[in-house]
């Protein structure tokens, strides 16, 4: 008397729908049509039939994943078998092209090559357009709150108090008024705080119009069209909101890593701390020559020397490295104003 065949076999797991509980099983061919998952101890757990399964695609040698719908999952790392079954019931010309690319060496390289290109151009260039795009679209009202956060943070962190007169400051005030005046559309002022060891002679632009100066800024220029200079440069950056499209871009970068890392905290740690990384930020270097051509133009229609600037700029460079008491004046100013040489020279000959 001859014996039935005994049925082909899957060894692995079985997880029934709606649990986490995980029992070593297999799975069976039972005719032509059906499988079914047993235990260990040759028990039926389920059935269904070959052509209603859900199977993951085969990457590497993961495991498995086969779905019986509302059943439960089986998982198992025999892929060659599993392969050799659903080409019998589910017959397709894509199966396995995952495996297939995956496993191709030249494939896998240029796929990483791809993706670093891919990620530096939109590093580079997407991200950038689109920061620029979301400043420009972004109320008065987030401005304001973005800008006015950012001052009570640098005010109890990293400013003091002006030390110059008021009637030095309101000397400068109406020094700048006429080059102020001609931006109506900008909601431009200035504010004069005390650098203090940590900032030193420095000058810098909130999204909201409002452009800071540093004491030591103040007592370091030798006239008020050196001044002048700076403020137009920082009016550059308010006029192309570099300030708020440098948070975008920093905040975008720090979703992009959470979403790699999968920690969701990092997100609410980050947007939690915007205004922070607005009063420490660093403007790139297409920023600076936005600026500079802004400040370079302005000059020339006032007809104030572009000199004004450079030889501000120079000075500033000179003080930092001759005082070694100011912990590096100038390396923090160009933290936040980069290129020195080079970027002075092209806005002379701008």
């Amino acid at each position: 008397m001859n014996q039935s065949p005994r049925p082909h076999q899957l060894d692995g797991h079985w997880y029934v729908a709606n649990s986490s509980t995980r029992v070593p099983a297999q799975m069976h061919i039972m005719g032509s049509e059906v499988v079914q998952i047993c235990d260990v101890g040759a028990h039926p757990l389920a059935r269904c039939k070959g052509d209603e399964l859900r199977v993951s695609p085969r990457l590497g040698n993961t495991p498995r994943q086969v779905e019986l719908p509302g059943l439960g999952i089986f998982e198992t790392r025999d892929h060659a078998t599993l392969d050799a079954w659903l080409s019998q019931w589910q017959p397709s010309r894509w199966r396995g092209w995952v495996h297939a690319l995956e496993s191709r060496w030249r494939f896998v390289l240029l796929t990483v090559i791809a993706v670093i290109a891919i990620g530096y151009l939109t590093v580079e260039y997407g991200l950038p357009a689109g920061a620029n795009r979301i400043a420009h679209a972004l109320p008065a009202e987030t401005l304001d709150r973005v800008a006015h956060e950012a001052l009570v943070i640098m005010d109890r962190l990293q400013f003091e108090p002006s030390e110059l007169p008021e009637s030095r400051q309101a000397e400068l005030l109406a020094s700048f008024t006429p080059m102020l005046e001609r931006f109506p559309e900008l909601p431009l002022r200035v504010l004069f705080r005390k650098g203090g060891e940590g900032l030193g002679p420095n000058a810098m632009a909130l999204p909201d119009g409002t452009m800071i100066f540093t004491d030591e800024m103040i007592e370091l220029a030798e006239n008020d069209d050196e001044l002048l200079a700076v403020l137009a440069h920082e009016i550059g950056h308010v006029a192309h909101r570099h300030s708020l499209r440098s948070v975008i871009q920093n905040a975008t970068l720090g979703v992009a890593y959470m979403l790699i890392v999968g920690d969701a905290s990092a997100t609410a740690d980050l947007m939690a701390s915007l205004p922070i990384v607005m009063a420490t930020l660093s403007y790139s270097r297409q920023h600076e020559w936005e600026a500079d051509a802004f400040a370079a133009q302005v000059l020339d229609d006032m007809g104030i020397e572009r000199d004004a600037f450079v030889t501000l700029m120079s000075r500033l460079g000179e003080h930092g490295h001759d005082d070694d008491d100011t912990g590096g004046r100038w390396d923090q100013y160009w933290s936040t104003h980069p290129d020195t040489r080079e970027r002075l020279r092209a806005f002379h000959d701008h």
